[in-house]
């Protein structure tokens, strides 16, 4: 109080002044940081406005008992979470290992909403420092001892989670237990083993299968079809329920396909990696020959090096694992590996790169699963090299936003093809797929708010 007698009106004014100034100057930076970010993706959409709810908003488990998947996790969470009132609490039962596993945790939080400063006096630094609601996650063994009853479950790893719980604490999906979720999401990765019937998972799913209690959420196009084509006769589990307030009977509810796109901005820099001046394509993933077709590629590549050394070009493999690609000796300068990167780098490496190379090994991508390659030229703002065929079981990846392979060429030809045209070319086409990352994570906003209107519907004719 002494101190603040000695002070004069006219310094007390100044010291307004300056203060209202440095608000002013801190309000309209994040904006313009705003605007750098929408032109670089190429996108200006309209922040996303969740519908507004007079009802409870809902309690939401999310979960994940594998240590893997949480590429998948990462854009659920920021689908489920950024839906406003209507959600009332979301939860993610996942392990320890797994959510940290791979640097995954800071992207996991940064997929939460920001908390809402606008009727507060630190709006003006509501983007200066961003700050976001805290993400809660428990031991998925702990799921039969949660503190509130689920309106929906979400199994990402659906089959590996009703295996696993199911071992742990067998009351947790039997859907006449009272604090039984009242709804469960089964996310479809591998469709083909819901065939077999005498699975574990497959018995403890029937139960809701057989009250119509669970949506069957694929991520491509191409599983959805699969699933309908098959799930009745094929597999003699049920049909499909294609009324979404049909509350009687058995079935199952499917809706379009969720594609797992995300982004992080702040996480993800291909500045990391400037230190690679030369053009590069990617094969990113794990390490399996029966999931990616290395010998293949590397043969085609010995046939074209004058190519590749002309351009100072190389292929790199981001990923990990237990059976590594042997290197030809004659490639030991044009093609490297990056082993067991966290996301952050393993994100930023694959964003400075030209285009993404699938090398399939198998077929099965194009007929009953989807491949996790797809979806990461997507997060990673990078075309990859498509036949039309990947365009038709993808088709939420359009001609603009990939590198067009011949319907007689080989995926190496197509590369060194794309290498070319030079980098104004390439960044045109990155930004095409920057883009559609935008609009396909709204799409996914969209898909999941009223997929939540539809169980909330549900529910409440259910007597829940």
């Amino acid at each position: 109080m002494i101190l603040l007698r000695r002070v004069t009106r006219r310094d007390r004014l100044l010291m307004l002044i300056l203060l209202a100034l440095l608000l002013t100057y801190l309000s309209f930076v994040p904006l313009n940081e705003q605007l750098n970010a929408a032109r670089s993706s190429n996108t200006y959409l309209e922040p996303w406005k969740p519908p507004k709810h007079r009802e409870q908003g809902l309690k939401i488990a999310l979960v994940n008992t594998p240590r893997y998947h949480f590429e998948v996790v990462t854009p659920l969470l920021y689908a489920f979470a950024n839906q406003g009132d209507a959600i009332e609490h979301i939860e993610l039962f996942a392990t320890d290992y797994g959510s940290t596993r791979l640097g995954v945790r800071p992207i996991l939080e940064d997929q939460m909403p920001e908390i809402n400063f606008e009727d507060s006096w630190l709006s003006s630094f509501r983007q200066r420092v961003i700050q976001r609601k805290k993400i809660h996650v428990s031991d998925p063994r702990k799921l039969s001892e949660m503190n509130f009853v689920a309106d929906v479950m979400i199994l990402t790893s659906c089959s590996r989670d009703l295996e696993w719980t199911s071992i742990k604490d067998k009351r947790v999906y039997d859907p006449e237990w009272y604090r039984a979720p009242k709804e469960i999401i089964c996310l479809v990765h591998e469709a083909e083993e819901w065939e077999q019937i005498d699975t574990l998972w497959r018995r403890f799913l029937m139960a809701w299968v057989d009250r119509g209690r669970i949506t069957f959420l694929t991520l491509s196009p191409h599983v959805a079809q699969y699933v309908r084509q098959n799930i009745e006769d094929k597999w003699q589990m049920a049909p499909i329920k294609d009324d979404p307030h049909s509350i009687d009977g058995k079935g199952v509810f499917m809706t379009e396909p969720f594609v797992p796109v995300f982004e992080d901005n702040r996480l993800f820099n291909e500045m990391r990696f400037k230190n690679i001046t030369g053009p590069f394509a990617a094969i990113p993933g794990k390490y399996e020959p029966f999931r990616r077709n290395y010998s293949s590629i590397f043969e085609h590549m010995t046939h074209q090096l004058d190519i590749i050394h002309s351009t100072n070009a190389t292929l790199r493999l981001p990923g990990y694992g237990d059976w590594p690609p042997e290197i030809p000796p004659q490639l030991a300068d044009y093609v490297f590996m990056h082993s067991h990167y966290d996301f952050p780098e393993y994100f930023s490496l694959l964003s400075r790169s030209m285009a993404i190379v699938p090398a399939f090994a198998t077929h099965k991508y194009f007929e009953d699963r989807a491949s996790s390659t797809v979806a990461t030229s997507v997060i990673a703002g990078v075309p990859i090299v498509a036949t039309r065929e990947l365009l038709q079981s993808y088709s939420y990846i359009d001609a603009e936003s990939a590198w067009l392979q011949g319907d007689d060429e080989e995926e190496i030809m197509t590369w060194l093809r794309v290498l070319k045209l030079g980098r104004e070319e390439w960044e045109v086409k990155k930004r095409r797929v920057r883009a559609l990352r935008s609009r396909l994570i709204r799409g996914n906003l969209r898909l999941v708010s009223q997929l939540l209107e539809d169980i909330r519907w549900r529910n409440r004719a259910r007597g829940f």
